[in-house]
């Protein structure tokens, strides 16, 4: 297991990466750390991996982000005042979805 632990008194995030985004299927890739070291699992930044996380999430379980690798997209799970922030900021791209019934 591809573990990493470094808390500096910050929320505690767990990041996963999925088998077949890092084509290892020996291994689990499951890091805990902050919010603000994720970006340094990323190869540009000297990381190892060339990608986002398929799956990140707080240690209190208050939100869920989903990044399906291979169809460019991210589901985001959370409260309702996390998601309108989400959709105010900026410079994000995002669609309202339900699925179907």
């Amino acid at each position: 297991m591809t573990y990493h632990d470094r808390e500096r008194g910050e929320a505690t995030i767990y990041a996963f990466y999925a088998a077949l985004p890092v084509n290892d299927f020996d291994s689990t890739h499951l890091w805990r750390g902050t919010a603000r070291e994720v970006p340094q699992l990323l190869s540009d930044l000297g990381g190892t991996y060339g990608r986002s996380p398929t799956n990140l999430w707080p240690a209190d379980h208050s939100w869920f982000v989903c990044t399906d690798w291979d169809l460019s997209g991210t589901k985001v799970s959370g409260s309702e005042a996390l998601i309108e922030r989400i959709k105010l900021h900026p410079i994000l791209d995002t669609i309202d979805w339900t699925p179907p019934a």
